[in-house]
């Protein structure tokens, strides 16, 4: 009897342990379930959020309320622009390119790109890069500028025109919607060196007052081409409620002393004792002043007066008086209606009069084709002397 006894004493033992075991798997399951559940429905709902934020930047970019790099704290915007030319008449091809070059008309592929740095709250640091043919990457502007309330301040270390200190000045692709031939004064257009200034607006009357240096650097003992001060100021007057009147002016004389160097180029000793072959040679080894600045070295002044309607109509005439040649002025009227997104047309007129006739004239169409997208062909007639060069251009913009 106990050999049997103790076999049912170990299949009791056996079974209630056995019950035991199961009953504490039991209790442990639904809290282990939840937990399993819980990781679960974690990681499908960070997946989910992921793929709505992709979703979220695709429709934006795609309908264009976002740039690709609104987010950043670095922007960059950019321009692709593409010109080309059909030559009419019996004229010769490089002296046809020479003269279109001369009036200011770039051919080829151009493209731009602006980084702009949010610097605190309101100011800015916008760096500028170009390639064309010449140059295929190089740094074409460094500005930094600052906003206080209605004043606002701007310093500009490379690459300056006096158009840069505008009240309002224009984008990247508003200023390849103005037609080919550059708008405005030619000194209006020039490179500087370096530039400050100042905006001040208000209800109904704003003003800018610049000062913009070119080829400043050591004292000069030689011949050569002295460096430039030119001072730009703009006043503008709100007349009615979508009609605006602006009144710019330029005065540019020579700065005595001064020879022209390298663009961010320090001196690191004083050469004014520098006479004879040494101020030569450092003469020689400077960058070669640009054909306008040359021009106007003797002094000159401009004055532009134009009108715009909603900001797409514009209006206006310029003068431009060098003291060089002070019975020989520069005049140019321009007459433009470019909206966004609608078609658009404009054409210029600009010319001098003294040995010989110099006139340049433009008439072009602008499409805006969607996606940021320009076509602009137009018909340009420049007369240089006995020379006759009509060309038919087409210019296309692509903006990022």
């Amino acid at each position: 009897m106990e050999p049997l006894s103790f076999v049912a004493d170990k299949i009791k033992r056996f079974g209630k342990a056995a019950f035991t075991t199961r009953s504490n798997s039991l209790r442990q399951n639904p809290v282990e379930i939840v937990k399993s559940l819980r990781q679960e429905a974690h990681s499908e709902l960070v997946k989910l959020m992921e793929r709505q934020d992709k979703v979220e930047h695709l429709l934006a970019f795609k309908l264009g309320k976002k740039r690709p790099f609104h987010e950043v704290s670095i922007q960059m915007k950019g321009i692709i622009n593409v010109v080309g030319f059909l030559l009419f008449g019996k004229n010769d091809f490089r002296q046809s390119c020479g003269v279109l070059h001369g009036a200011g008309i770039k051919t080829g592929i151009h493209s731009r790109f602006m980084f702009e740095k949010v610097v605190g709250q309101k100011n800015d640091l916008v760096a500028e890069f170009v390639t064309s043919r010449e140059h295929p990457l190089s740094l074409e502007r460094l500005m930094y500028s600052a906003h206080i309330n209605k004043l606002s301040s701007a310093t500009i270390a490379l690459g300056v025109e006096c158009n840069d200190f505008t009240i309002s000045p224009s984008s990247m692709q508003e200023q390849c919607l103005n037609g080919f031939i550059p708008s405005g004064p030619p000194l209006f257009n020039q490179n500087h060196g370096c530039a400050a200034g100042i905006v001040l607006k208000g209800t109904k009357i704003a003003g800018s007052l610049a000062e913009l240096v070119s080829g400043i650097g050591m004292q000069r003992d030689g011949t050569g081409q002295s460096s430039c001060l030119t001072t730009f100021g703009q006043v503008s007057y709100q007349l009615f409620e979508r009609v605006k009147v602006n009144l710019s002016g330029a005065w540019q004389k020579p700065a005595s002393g001064f020879i022209k160097l390298g663009t961010l180029t320090i001196p690191l000793s004083n050469l004014k004792q520098h006479t004879g072959a040494e101020a030569s040679h450092a003469i020689a080894v400077t960058e070669p002043a640009d054909g306008d600045l040359a021009n106007s070295a003797a002094g000159s002044i401009a004055i532009m007066l134009d009108s715009e309607v909603d900001g797409s109509s514009k209006l206006g005439f310029w003068l431009e008086l060098q003291k060089s040649s002070p019975g020989s002025p520069k005049l140019g009227l321009s007459l433009s209606n470019t909206p966004s997104g609608e078609l658009g047309w404009g054409v210029k007129l600009r010319g001098t009069s003294n040995e010989q006739l110099t006139l340049h004239m433009e008439g072009f169409l602008m499409f805006c084709l969607g996606g940021n997208f320009v076509l602009q062909p137009g018909l340009v007639y420049v007369i240089e002397g006995g020379t006759r060069t009509p060309a038919f251009i087409c210019q296309s913009s692509w903006s990022l």
